[in-house]
């Protein structure tokens, strides 16, 4: 499937991909992982698995629990990114279960200036369902 770029609510462009194609990108040792799901996530069903050599695999919980459901506290979040990833310029794929986190996830990472952000619209289910390799807790 090809490469699809998205406009979001604040007008940015981020790439959306599917699972397979963000796995060849992490072959290449350039790009770093970002999980947005939950720790509880994590432990549940596992992680993508990706390459030693690469810039890894990174967790940080985008959307927690609020008064009113889910909520994304974008600046909490960005401020423990930035602590990961102080490069503007560090390529960063964003996942989280079924592509909807992670959208937002990317939206406020270009907001904020990183300019190598692509999004995997499929989300970890895709991920399994494509076949592609899983770390378990």
């Amino acid at each position: 499937t090809p490469q699809r770029p998205r406009i979001g609510r604040t007008g940015m462009r981020f790439t959306s991909v599917p699972s397979r194609n963000a796995a060849a990108m992490l072959e290449t040792g350039e790009w770093a992982y970002l999980d947005v799901r939950t720790d509880e996530e994590h432990r549940t069903v596992g992680v993508p698995a990706v390459p030693e050599y690469g810039a890894g695999l990174h967790c940080v919980t985008s959307h927690v629990p609020g008064p009113m459901g889910m909520a994304f506290d974008q600046k909490a979040w960005l401020e423990k990114v930035e602590g990961i990833f102080p490069d503007k310029q560090q390529k960063i794929i964003v996942g989280c279960k079924s592509g909807v986190r992670s959208k937002a996830a990317a939206e406020t990472l270009e907001s904020a200036g990183y300019t190598e952000v692509i999004e995997v619209d499929d989300g970890f289910m895709g991920w399994v369902a494509s076949g592609l390799p899983v770390t378990r807790p």
